[in-house]
């Protein structure tokens, strides 16, 4: 047996003994041998990727955006044709001012008890009927514009334009495109050593560019059929070259 990274040494004929010199190569420490510890596999990912689907039944009357495209928080993804749900809202409203209207002539009357207290109960009655449905058509239009929920890219789209969808229908994929975070699984013996705030490199595979990385977050518990623990890091100093989906391999600095 020969000691890892030392070359095995034959004792040639009529030579002194070389045995010293192959002991000082056996027992040199580890950290002497390798620079690094070894490589792990690792996913790029973002840590908020969701689909958004219809919460009405409509048409959609315009798709803003395609796949690759970024947006804002706030920016109008896709728009429904609510034509219908708009016109009601215009009806409830006239007809909360009707009763409105209607409400307050009543209890001017009643001030000369010219009207019974039913009758202004009745129109109290009226009038709150009328506000709840400006409230309902409020809400059915506020659902007509389907915005982003923060700065992200759209992966894909899942409906085309014109086409007619059901309430819970989903419409596109998106992701927070600058929350990108790696993923990786290393040896639960490995965490005597590496620990929230553990720095790391990581190299990119469809790049080959390396990374300076930051462990943020460690899984709860250890897979008992693998042996691996989740870690969770985030790149330093990322650049538009990384994507979602890329993998690699993740290097720990020996202690």
């Amino acid at each position: 047996m020969h000691a890892p990274g030392c070359a095995r040494l034959t004792q040639p004929t009529g030579l002194k003994p070389v045995w010293p010199a192959i002991l000082a190569c056996a027992f040199l420490p580890l950290s002497a041998l390798a620079a690094d510890g070894p490589e792990v596999r690792v996913l790029v990912a973002s840590n908020i990727e969701t689909t958004l689907s219809s919460r009405i039944n409509a048409d959609i009357l315009r798709l803003d955006v395609r796949p690759g495209d970024s947006f804002r928080k706030g920016d109008i993804l896709i728009a429904f044709d609510c034509r219908l749900p708009r016109a009601q809202l215009a009806k409830s409203k006239a007809e909360l001012d009707s009763a409105d209207k209607t409400l307050r002539a009543r209890k001017s009357l009643a001030q000369y008890n010219a009207v019974s207290e039913l009758e202004v109960a009745v129109a109290e009655s009226q009038a709150a009927m009328a506000r709840a449905d400006v409230s309902l058509y409020e809400a059915q239009v506020s659902l007509c514009d389907v915005t982003a929920p923060f700065d992200g890219r759209v992966v894909a789209l899942r409906v085309a334009p014109y086409a007619g969808v059901s309430s819970g229908a989903p419409l596109l994929d998106i992701l927070d495109a600058g929350g990108l975070e790696v993923r990786l699984h290393i040896p639960s013996n490995s965490l005597t050593r590496v620990n929230q705030g553990s720095r790391f490199q990581v190299r990119i595979d469809e790049t080959g560019k390396l990374y300076e990385a930051e462990v943020q977050r460690i899984g709860a518990r250890v897979d008992p059929v693998s042996g691996t623990i989740d870690v969770i890091g985030h790149i330093l100093e990322p650049d538009n070259n990384l994507l979602a989906g890329m993998s690699g391999t993740a290097t720990f600095s020996q202690p």
